[in-house]
């Protein structure tokens, strides 16, 4: 089976009927939108809303396509969890790095206070 990317879901390889169906689509409602619109241009709100409401789960019934969905949602999932793992780490350094500056200025803050306490007394 010759499969090229979905023009809306690169992740997803469709066959030839499936693509030409897809970019006929996007062509009407880009050309219909375009009517409306002379400045519009790119994937309408129509096509997508067709799309993931419409197309993708006609596709998910079928078993090339569904296992296609499932391996972009392990890959979505990892990378969500990869970023959160990130930033995590990078929370925790910045936690870190945030008290100790804390800690020098309120070391620096007695410094100063006890500096005019005895300035006070010298005065006096």
């Amino acid at each position: 089976m010759i499969s090229k990317s979905h023009p809306l879901a690169n992740f997803l390889k469709v066959t030839g009927n499936i693509y030409a169906t897809t970019l006929q689509r996007v062509k009407e409602d880009s050309q219909a939108r375009s009517k409306e619109d002379p400045t519009f241009s790119g994937i309408t709100p129509e096509t997508n809303h067709w799309f993931w409401n419409e197309q993708l789960p006609k596709l998910c019934n079928d078993d090339f396509y569904r296992k296609q969905v499932e391996a972009e949602i392990e890959e979505l999932d990892m990378k969500a969890t990869n970023i959160r793992r990130q930033m995590a780490n990078q929370m925790e350094v910045w936690e870190e790095e945030s008290k100790t500056l804390e800690m020098k200025s309120e070391r620096l803050k007695e410094i100063l206070l006890d500096s005019k306490k005895k300035l006070n007394l010298q005065e006096s």
